[in-house]
């Protein structure tokens, strides 16, 4: 008998599995190394990658390990990819491991790769990040951020794009103290970003705070920015926004308004007008009389016949 029915006779393998032993023996394989994976419990894309790790002349430790039927065919792939790219065993044991899928292994193999260490690999080898926030971590890491920096954002509890955010803001040379003062989970990343950015053109904490009030949506966020040279006292913006619990645009202009000391009997007025009207009056308060605003009637046409006089 041939080598190939000895280790195939009596078993039962299907086109794919017969076509792997057969390839075995072709490309000068022994009997011994193509009984590692002959087998009729071990597919045949898992044994195609025993076959290519046999066929690179991997050490037999090496083989054994990525030949382990509890890994997936891409996961055996990526342990293949590490020792064929001279990862130390070492390294490959760090992610050699059954529950972290093919794709966060990657992340990590490529990290070492490109010279990480263990220490820094730890800080993203966790199952609880998924592989976007695996790849922020890392990022940091590939550009030139510090273990202590890293730390700051390297846990679940932030999205991804938090995580974009709180590392942009070392990478723009802000202090640990500055990050310290977006660092919140509860802030969308939205909220960080405006922070950040108002930190880099030197807008003081006590004005960016209005970016801190509790769950502002992304257009909220924005109004703010296109206003924030209005907002002359912060306190009172954030005071009025929480008070009347704003949900909108008009929310937000309205706390505006409070901030430049409207009164409330004013602004109920303002409420009286459309988000358009409101806009006019934010950007024509200065110009429009305190015996307009304090009128019967507020709308727009009187608006406009003020600030032109």
């Amino acid at each position: 008998m041939t080598d190939m029915e000895i280790l195939t006779n009596g078993k039962t393998f299907n086109s794919k599995q017969l076509s792997m032993i057969k390839m075995g023996f072709e490309n000068g394989l022994t009997k011994e190394q193509v009984a590692i994976y002959a087998k009729p419990e071990i597919k045949g894309e898992k044994m195609a990658e025993i076959w290519k790790a046999l066929h690179a002349d991997l050490p037999m430790e090496q083989v054994e390990m990525i030949a382990n039927p509890k890994y997936s065919t891409m996961q055996m792939f990526e342990i293949r990819a590490g020792f064929e790219h001279g990862l130390k065993m070492e390294q490959i044991k760090m992610y050699a491991n059954k529950r972290l899928n093919d794709g966060k292994m990657q992340v990590i193999r490529i990290g070492f790769e490109k010279g990480l260490s263990e220490k820094q690999i730890k800080y993203f080898n966790n199952p609880k990040l998924n592989i976007y926030q695996m790849e922020q971590i890392r990022a940091g890491f590939f550009k030139g951020l510090s273990e202590e920096q890293v730390a700051f954002y390297a846990n679940p509890k932030y999205s991804v794009y938090q995580m974009y955010e709180i590392r942009e803001g070392f990478l723009g040379n802000l202090t640990a103290q500055q990050i310290q003062f977006y660092l919140d989970e509860f802030l969308s990343y939205e909220q960080m970003e405006a922070v950040r950015n108002g930190l880099n053109q030197g807008i003081s904490e006590e004005k960016l705070s209005v970016y801190k009030i509790p769950n502002l949506t992304d257009t909220q966020v924005k109004v703010i920015t296109e206003h924030m040279k209005d907002i002359m006292h912060p306190d009172r913006f954030i005071e009025y926004i929480n008070k009347e619990n704003c949900k909108d645009e008009t929310g937000i202009i309205l706390g505006i308004a409070a901030s430049n000391g409207f009164s409330e009997q004013q602004l109920n007025k303002m409420k009286e007008l459309n988000l358009e009207q409101m806009e006019f009056v934010i950007k024509n308060m200065h110009s429009i009389s305190d015996k307009l605003c304090k009128s019967k009637t507020m709308n727009k046409k009187s608006l406009k016949e003020q600030n032109e006089r």
